[in-house]
């Protein structure tokens, strides 16, 4: 599932397509749906209000000895071993201990992955906003709202999905061929066209 590295990461890019399958019912996603405007609305989330001016410094002091890189190599690895308790684990330990980091955009929209690939979309969903609220200037700030449609559509919000999308192609106008690919595709299984 992993495709050419991310020029700006150096991270395998992944065919999305087969992360997060539906692995709950209808019934159990509709129960207590997000709406759009809780999703999108600049209502203030826990954390992010970080003060981040464009350029997020990197960290160069080691938290309890260990490093922010190989701090963030281990949640990654984690998550490409299909460890998500433990990916999740260590992304959150990572965005708590480095906030500022210069991989702390990356880590947070892993950290949506986690959910994401258990199929909680709930949380995926609150995780990739963040995650764009936070760090909009990350190089995968397109990626989060990519994700959060995708986790809006999964929970059965069509509309507030088809509305993420939008607002992603509005924002960024020159995106990746995959992040454009799989945006049509995506909008295409909302009916958003």
């Amino acid at each position: 599932d992993q495709g050419a590295p991310d020029r700006a990461t150096g991270e395998p890019q992944f065919r999305t397509d087969g992360w997060g399958a539906d692995t709950q019912s209808e019934k159990q996603l509709s129960n207590g749906q997000l709406s759009i405007g809780r999703v999108i609305s600049e209502q203030p989330i826990p954390g992010a209000d970080l003060p981040l001016d464009g350029q997020v410094p990197k960290s160069r002091v080691a938290v309890n000895g260990v490093p922010s890189r190989k701090l963030y190599d281990a949640g990654y690895n984690y998550l490409m071993a299909s460890d998500y308790v433990s990916a999740e684990a260590t992304f959150r330990s990572f965005l708590r201990n480095y906030p500022q980091d210069g991989l702390s955009g990356n880590a947070q929209y892993w950290l949506g992955e986690t959910y994401f690939a258990r199929g909680d979309y709930r949380k995926a969903a609150h995780e990739f906003l963040k995650g764009y609220k936070t760090y909009k200037t990350s190089a995968k700030a397109p990626d989060n709202l990519l994700k959060l449609g995708m986790s809006l559509q999964r929970l059965g919000q069509s509309e507030a999905a088809c509305q993420t999308y939008t607002q992603l192609s509005d924002k960024y106008k020159s995106l990746s061929g995959h992040i454009a690919r799989r945006l049509g595709q995506e909008q295409t299984k909302a009916r958003c066209r």
